[in-house]
């Protein structure tokens, strides 16, 4: 994957996704990012 056109390196990262902005995450987990 990219982040502002720079490749991320290989790990593990852990995301937040609130739809409604209410501080309450409707998603949350962790990726493993592989090359």
């Amino acid at each position: 994957g990219n982040y502002n056109g720079e490749s991320l390196p290989e790990g593990s990262y852990y995301y937040l996704i609130d739809f409604n902005n209410d501080g309450n995450p409707d998603y949350q987990g962790w990726l493993y990012l592989s090359r």
